[in-house]
């Protein structure tokens, strides 16, 4: 009944949705005790990433987003997930135990898609070496460009993958075949629709007017075109100025008088001469002025400067995924969703920005 009255606001997922989870999801928007229940399984599923202590640190995490996929199908700022592949991203991209690893991609992949502009985020996986001997990054990416008609860079991503031989290479050879058809079909229908429409045999400049309408196409011409009494062409002679056939420049008229153009600007041209010896008015001193490599500077350095650059920087303590995705807090999770859609980047460190 539930899935019936909601099933527009139900957003497909690739894996499917277990249909207890989606009952129950649907229920907690019309009754107080189930969206109770699930907003306390909401905070259990993060918690327990702040307390896992095994080998795996990455797998509370993809529980957790794939948790909330299930429970909130609607989406919105209200199930947080845009925050939770983020936070998951910034947490391990520094980790080389995951650079390699297809879940970690997934997690990076699914946040793109979600943001408004992706690029910065191929750019960072590209710099940092971040999974880019995976077919699934190429495919993706090349993808976005594909859909935003840039259809050359969508093909050099496809060809750079190629070469590195990601994996699995003829799944990727498959959809880069797949993405040339595409190009072709759209360049032919392009040609097709852009093709001149079939021309007339009228003349131009003929105008068919009602008086010669019914006329042939001879005779409507010799109607329209300037003749004389004896039926023959008229011709019209043009003049043409002798000074401006020769090329010289006309006079320019000053009062009374008529002067050139030379003389009209000559307070403007100088003459040459020599330099050689020439004082330059106005200088008081005969000395010569010292050269630039004789002038020292002593550059003045605070001593609580130096030391502070001697120390190392003090390692930034983890926030707990509890706290930093703030749950409670509906008006600050809107706004935190909508800074990440248009920068996905916005909270890395400048150290892990190589982009």
């Amino acid at each position: 009944m539930e899935w019936e009255l909601s099933k527009e606001n139900v957003q497909p997922l690739k894996e499917g949705r277990n249909v207890e989870k989606l009952n129950a999801s649907l229920k907690a928007r019309v009754e107080v005790a189930w969206k109770s229940k699930i907003s306390e399984e909401h905070r259990q599923m993060v918690e327990a990433i702040d307390i896992y202590s095994g080998d795996d640190p990455l797998q509370p995490w993809i529980e957790c987003i794939k948790w909330v996929k299930q429970s909130y199908p609607s989406g919105g700022s209200q199930s947080g997930l845009l925050r939770l592949l983020e936070l998951c991203a910034r947490t391990f991209c520094k980790d080389t135990r995951y650079a390699d690893d297809i879940r970690y991609l997934k997690v990076w992949m699914d946040y793109a898609d979600r943001c408004t502009n992706p690029r910065d985020i191929y750019t960072f996986l590209q710099d940092n070496n971040i999974a880019q001997q995976h077919a699934f990054f190429y495919e993706h990416c090349a993808r976005f460009w594909e859909q935003q008609q840039k259809f050359p860079e969508s093909r050099a991503i496809y060809e750079l993958g190629i070469a590195r031989k990601a994996e699995p290479l003829d799944s990727l050879k498959r959809a880069y075949t797949r993405f040339l058809q595409r190009v072709s079909r759209e360049s032919a229908s392009k040609d097709e629709s852009q093709s001149p429409p079939a021309q007339s045999n009228r003349a131009f400049g003929t105008q068919i007017t009602g008086k010669n309408r019914g006329l042939p196409l001879q005779q409507a011409r010799k109607s329209n075109a300037f003749t004389t009494e004896r039926g023959m062409p008229q011709q019209f002679s043009v003049y043409v100025d002798p000074d401006l056939r020769s090329n010289k420049s006309l006079p320019r008229p000053q009062g009374n008088k008529f002067i050139s153009e030379t003389e009209k600007n000559k307070e403007n041209i100088q003459r040459a001469s020599k330099w050689a010896g020439v004082k330059v008015a106005g200088a008081s001193s005969t000395a010569a002025p010292r050269a630039a490599s004789e002038v020292k500077l002593e550059v003045f350095k605070d001593d609580d400067e130096l030391t502070l650059s001697k120390e190392p920087k003090p390692k930034k303590k983890s926030v707990p995924a509890s706290r930093a995705l703030r749950l409670d807090d509906s008006n600050s999770s809107s706004r935190e969703e909508d800074k990440l859609k248009q920068n996905p980047l916005l909270y890395f460190e400048e150290d892990d920005l190589l982009i």
